[in-house]
């Protein structure tokens, strides 16, 4: 007990200490900046030194532990990957689509090879100076061209191609041994001996020579020749170990596009591309003999440029260094980024600020697609009231908006998975959930970036942007589809959701522990992005229901059975670790808050930390998605956990790998095989590969049609896969894939089920055979579109719907408490300033009694306005004050202690707090209409009652 007290002094005076707070202004981008060919570029000092590797691959891939069948018997093995869209390859073994291991492929004839990042293009080339068979030739859909051999799986590459570069008599052009590639994989930069540098589009394999620039090539003499590409193709570097440096610029029609006829560098572009030699320029900056570049890369927006490059051809080590387009100023660093979903977020933070009447959700967080103002449905629910506000407050951040740059942001999104934070398809990203789908992509996913609006842009973009200090980040449920597993089970029925059932438990196992991967990628590639400065905090999630099986819960947390209740728990434990084992893995830091709700959860005595269920969308200015979230003061015990794990330090200066310099420390024991299986997952795996996947909408209508749909290469081309609906089984029929490996089928939900929440299984094989199980959560409508939820009570009347009522109401806030987000204690009088939609002066303060509480208030006959709850008590004078409502409290009447006195805080004009009480207010009011109608004041108090202050 003592110890807990000493807890909670050092969280108070912590928060005290930073209650005063700066607001740091960013630098804006500049836009008008030179191009690179213009004048000597500014260099950001060297950020870094690695040690030389001398056997960099001509085609980026990462080192990984993976899965290799070999022959039917599967054992772990190191090989290079690159990822595409559909496929996982390396120089011997390739993965598709829904595969959990890697397949042999045969070994192609040509000396370079490898898959375009974040493509499913293939290039092959036999580099200079090979002169015997010269030839570069690109496949578009690499996985149509792998020819699948059944026993056992492996893969034969076909190589029918789909662009060859050559020229007349049918001869390959000669090309250096690397290539340059964009990050999003259109565009590639090429050297042609004794012809010079082109760029291919690798969309219409347009090939546009745009120097002459080259190097001699004799036998013994290899030059080291590396390009650079930028996203957009405009921007283009080539450097070689002879010290040549150059930059160049691709303007409309500048260059010449080759075509069947060779032609040589001895033939001039008849408009040639603008370019600088930057060789000279980087020896007076850097020191002599720092001539190899090697690793050229364009940042997305092509105005930095980073390579490696080391003193003499001896040197183990090499500086890396980041060169800046002439003029260009970036966005200046950021101290903080928030990351992540909705336990980042803030979701569920249902109260309205009194003051507003409205959420304290951010802006361009909170609305709904308006087809006026052409803006998408944006549902990110960022709390100004989130543990990141309360972390920032603790380190003097001051407080973000959606428009102004201050030292910190918040780009955490509800419903964020993985593949929204991470590089992945970033520029073809249409946003979470496809929302800028029928919108100008490009104009709002820039104003996001600008303007820290989550849920349009990859989140990693901000960070490649921003380069922030500290990253804090809650990932991992939604990529198993936890949300809607909770909602399924908390669903009113006389069964046991799917999830908690024990022929589900295999496949609930597989999907967590398999999160490792794609934890520890994500983990990795957030350090890259931030150019290796930022220190990242990891969370895991809080257990946000007491899962014990004599829990007493509350009337508004839906349907849980104890068995359901214990999944619940026992999931979120075992997600805990599989998040903390790859925190580890990377080196990051891994916050523990696990705990952090204990004694205000979902089942514990007045869940005070805890939202409960908000009902179907939109019911009560509520969504679905805010059910079964931490409030603002759930939020303000994890921030208070965050705090007690970095010693009470800011997040900044937080050492996170003690005793070295470095921002991660990775635990090379931290592996998938050391995570600690949980008893209560610790039953017969049968091996099936189980993931979680949106293939439909998600909801429909019984008896209407449900279109099913799965990505090329989900299953084995042609094979039968089996569709399920789940908790009671319903066979919805046996369909075959495609040839790609794809589903696309249309099936209707039978009348007999009914209507709630239901688990989509689709059974079948992955591309390569692997037994795999696909599910999805989905929402099955009743047939009537006005009483969906199928209880014969219009929804337009319904007090709750798909939450059975229970036709009370404990706090008289005119929700059933069946579907009340918060049962708090009875509301019998509020406060705000004056609503002018209403006629009401917005420089005075009202006070109402709630007419729903007559039975506690003991007056029946206030007057009130039709379909109106409250009753005027009183109001200020405008002269007397002109204030803005702070916060309301009931008070003890001096005279009688059985009396409590409704009391509203405000700040006047000169910013000080004043405390205001009704000249009477229990006499029933009148209508102003009544002859013996009399205005009555609110009476400013001359000191602030004992104890009270606003805030």
């Amino acid at each position: 007990m003592i110890a807990k007290n000493i807890k909670i002094s050092q969280r108070h005076s912590f928060l005290f200490i930073s209650m005063l707070f700066c607001t740091v202004i960013l630098s804006s981008t500049q836009t008008d900046a030179l191009s690179w060919a213009d004048a000597n570029p500014s260099i950001n000092q060297t950020i870094g030194s690695r040690a030389h590797d001398p056997n960099a691959t001509p085609v980026p891939c990462q080192n990984q532990t993976v899965t290799i069948n070999n022959n039917n018997t599967l054992q772990s093995g190191a090989l290079c990957v690159t990822k595409g869209k559909n496929l996982r390859y390396s120089n011997s073994h390739v993965s598709l689509g829904s595969d959990t291991s890697f397949y042999s492929k045969g070994t192609s004839t040509y000396t370079h090879q490898g898959l375009i990042p974040n493509t499913d293009s293939f290039i092959m080339w036999y580099p200079a100076p090979s002169w015997s068979s010269p030839i570069l030739a690109i496949i578009k859909n690499t996985p149509s061209q792998l020819q699948r051999n059944p026993s056992p799986v492996s893969y034969t590459f076909n190589q029918s191609y789909d662009f060859i570069f050559r020229h007349s008599g049918n001869v390959g052009w000669k090309v250096g041994r690397y290539l340059g590639f964009s990050e999003n994989g259109k565009w590639i930069a090429a050297e042609v001996v004794d012809v010079g540098l082109v760029r291919i589009n690798t969309d219409t394999f347009e090939v546009r020579r745009f120097s002459t620039d080259g190097v001699s090539y004799s036998w013994g003499n290899y030059p080291d020749v590396r390009l650079a590409v930028s996203n957009d193709g405009t921007k283009l570097a080539m450097g070689h170990n002879l010290g040549r440096l150059s930059v160049y610029d691709i303007t409309a029609n500048c260059g010449d596009v080759l075509g069947t006829n060779y032609v040589s560098n001895q033939v001039a572009i008849q408009n040639p591309c603008p370019s600088r030699n930057i060789s000279s320029y980087m020896t007076t900056q850097l020191g002599s003999g720092y001539d190899s570049v090697t690793g050229l890369q364009f940042n997305s927006e092509g105005n930095e440029l980073t390579y490696a490059t080391r003193r003499g051809t001896t040197s183990q080590t090499e500086e890396l260094v980041t060169l800046r387009r002439p003029g260009y100023v970036p966005a200046a660093q950021i101290d903080y980024l928030a990351m992540g979903d909705s336990y980042s977020s803030g979701e569920g933070d249902t109260e309205r600020n009194p003051a507003t009447n409205q959420k304290f959700y951010r802006e361009y967080t909170d609305k709904e697609k308006n087809t006026q103002n052409n803006t998408p449905r944006e549902k990110c629910h960022v709390s100004t009231r989130s543990y990141p506000y309360k972390l920032a407050l603790g380190m003097q951040l001051g407080q973000p908006t959606a428009t102004s740059a201050t030292s910190w942001q918040s780009v955490a999104c509800s419903g964020a998975t993985a593949w929204d934070v991470k590089e992945q398809g970033s520029s073809d990203y249409k946003g979470q959930g496809d929302r800028l789908k029928d919108y100008d992509v490009a104009n709002f996913k820039n104003q996001a970036l600008n303007e820290f609006i989550p849920g349009r842009q990859k989140q990693i973009e901000f960070v490649k942007k921003y380069k922030p200090k500290v990253i804090t980040l809650t990932m991992g449920g939604n990529d198993i589809g936890f949300a809607q597993k909770i909602e399924s089970c908390a669903n009113p029925s006389n069964t046991t959701c799917y999830t908690a059932t024990q022929g589900a438990r295999p496949g609930l196992a597989r999907q967590i522990r398999d999160q490792y991967d794609n934890l520890r990628s994500l983990y990795h590639e957030l350090y890259e992005a931030s150019g290796k400065i930022s220190k990242i905090y990891v969370l895991g999630y809080p257990e946000f229901i007491n899962s014990t099986t004599n829990a007493s819960c509350g009337s508004n947390i839906g349907n849980f059975e104890a068995d359901e209740k214990v999944m619940i728990g026992e999931s979120i434990r075992y997600l805990n670790r599989v998040i903390s084992k790859a925190a580890h893995a990377v080196g990051v830091k891994y916050i523990d808050i696990e705990d952090s709700l204990e004694g205000g959860r979902l089942c514990d005595e007045g869940q005070k930390y805890m939202t409960g269920i908000t009902g179907l969308s939109g019911w009560n200015g509520n969504q679905l998605q805010e059910s079964f979230h931490p409030n603002a003061k759930g939020n303000f015990e994890i921030a208070m956990d965050v705090w007690d794990q970095v010693n009470h330090e800011s997040l900044i200066d937080y050492d996170v790998c003690p005793n070295t310099n470095d921002n991660i420390c990775p635990d090379s024991t931290a592996t998938k095989q050391s995570i600690q299986t949980p008893t209560y997952f610790q039953t017969t795996d049968p091996g099936v590969n189980v993931q979680y996947e949106h293939m439909t909408s998600g909801e429909t209508p019984k008896s209407s049609p449900l279109t099913i749909k799965n990505s090329p290469y989900s299953f084995r081309s042609g094979s039968n896969v089996q569709m399920t609906l789940h908790s009671d089984p319903v066979d919805l029929g046996l369909h075959q894939a495609n040839t790609d490996g794809s589903l696309e089928e249309v099936v209707t939900v039978p009348s007999s089920v009914p209507v709630g929440y239901h688990t989509l299984v689709l059974t079948g094989e992955t591309y390569s055979g692997e037994p795999l199980r696909v599910e999805q959560v989905i929402f099955v409508k009743g047939d009537d579109p006005e009483d969906i939820d199928d209880d014969n009570i219009a929804d337009d009347i319904d007090a709750c719907l798909f939450v059975d009522p229970i036709s009370q109401d404990a706090d008289y806030d005119g929700i059933d408490d069946a579907c009340d987000p918060a049962i708090t204690d009875p509301v019998l009088y509020f406060a705000r300033n004056g609503d002018v939609s209403l006629g009401e002066d917005p420089a005075k303060l009202y006070l109402f009694r709630n007419t729903r509480a007559s039975s506690v208030t003991g007056i029946t006959t206030d007057h009130t306005e039709p379909n109106s709850f409250s009753a005027l008590v009183g109001a200020s004078i405008t002269s007397q004050t002109e204030a803005i409502f702070n916060k309301f409290v009931m008070l003890e009447d001096d005279n009688d202690p059985n009396i409590r006195v409704p009391t509203i805080l405000a700040k006047d004009g000169a910013g000080q707090c004043i405390a205001l009480q009704a000249q009477d207010h229990l006499t029933p009011s009148l209508s102003p209409t009544d002859p013996a109608y009399v205005p009555r004041e609110l009476i400013k108090l001359t000191q602030l009652p004992e104890g009270e202050e606003c805030e």
